[in-house]
């Protein structure tokens, strides 16, 4: 009646004019079609607060809340447009061995790239390492790829790359245009990872309340969550999230 609406209150992409979105997207566009689809990559970060439970229950009556957790990992990960080559994500937490590890013996050989620093956020040296495997993987496949990044200050390109073409995306239209951050019909790339770590987490929080266990979960099974996590994230997720 007096002219006032409900709105939602947009975060990183409210502040971009749509005439900026357009021109990026046209930008993208042009620079993808020099690649076929496989060889499109995207590769992005995400704060995975492990130990958070969901915060909302059922309930016969109201109860109390409890502090929240926040103990957290950096997870980054990259797939191509496809969805067909799904690279290790990279987990990265404040400790450099953790003792649930037990000296790497407990992570090696799984499809996991743990790192770790002062505040558990990804930096340029680990960036930085993980582009020069990525590279060294495409010249040994013999592919030129594009990878897609945001212009975040972590991400800078200390060495030469020989197949990985590295595009950083404008600044403040991550989620209008980054795929993992975004996609049709608001199927998130990284919103389905999670919903499936609070799947796998949840059901362990249930597994040892029944088993009367009273410890918590460690960086050790939030890897492996992650792990099953990523895993089940498909193909037909992926490419929806690039259909723009």
């Amino acid at each position: 009646r007096n002219g006032i609406r409900s709105h939602t209150l947009h975060g990183e992409g409210g502040g971009v004019e749509a005439d900026e979105v357009r021109d990026a997207r046209l930008e993208l566009q042009e620079l993808v079609a020099q690649f076929t689809p496989e060889n499109v990559f995207n590769f992005d970060e995400t704060a995975l607060f492990y130990r958070l439970a969901p915060n909302r229950a059922l309930a016969t009556t109201i109860r109390k809340g409890k502090k929240k957790e926040k103990q957290r990992l950096t997870l980054a990960f990259c797939c191509n447009a496809t969805g067909s080559d799904k690279l290790d994500p990279i987990v990265i937490g404040t400790a450099k061995n953790p003792r649930c590890f037990k000296k790497g013996a407990a992570i090696k050989g799984k499809p996991i790239l743990y790192k770790s620093s002062k505040n558990a956020w990804m930096t340029s040296v680990i960036f930085d390492e993980w582009l020069h495997l990525f590279n060294m993987r495409m010249a040994a496949a013999n592919r030129k790829v594009l990878l897609l990044v945001d212009n975040a200050s972590c991400h800078k390109i200390l060495q030469n790359l020989t197949h990985v073409t590295v595009h950083f995306l404008p600044p403040n239209m991550t989620s209008a245009v980054q795929p993992l951050d975004a996609g049709k019909y608001f199927i998130y790339i990284v919103g389905s990872f999670k919903a499936r770590y609070r799947k796998y987490f949840v059901r362990w929080c249930l597994d040892a309340l029944e088993a009367n266990i009273t410890r918590k979960l460690n960086v050790l099974e939030a890897v492996q969550f992650s792990i099953d996590a990523w895993a089940g994230v498909t193909p037909t997720t992926i490419t929806n999230c690039w259909v723009k």
